[in-house]
């Protein structure tokens, strides 16, 4: 019966820390995705700082053309 009952601890045992892992996997993935998240966001607020710089050089670059027509 001792014996029985010292299987079933390690069975659960193993299933106890199978579950531990699998938790702390979960929050490192989740901790990934935010980071990916704030890189996102950064590269996304980036673009549009490009983009407007491109839109102004644009500008400048047509009132220059009219200058050296």
């Amino acid at each position: 019966m001792t014996n029985f009952k010292e299987r079933r601890e390690s069975i659960l045992e193993v299933f106890n820390k199978a579950k531990e892992d699998l938790e702390c996997l979960n929050g490192d993935i989740q901790n990934q995705i935010e980071a990916n998240q704030a890189q996102i966001i950064a590269l996304t607020n980036q673009n549009a700082e490009l983009s407007a710089l491109k839109v102004s050089n644009e500008s400048s670059i047509k009132t220059f053309a009219k200058f050296f027509r």
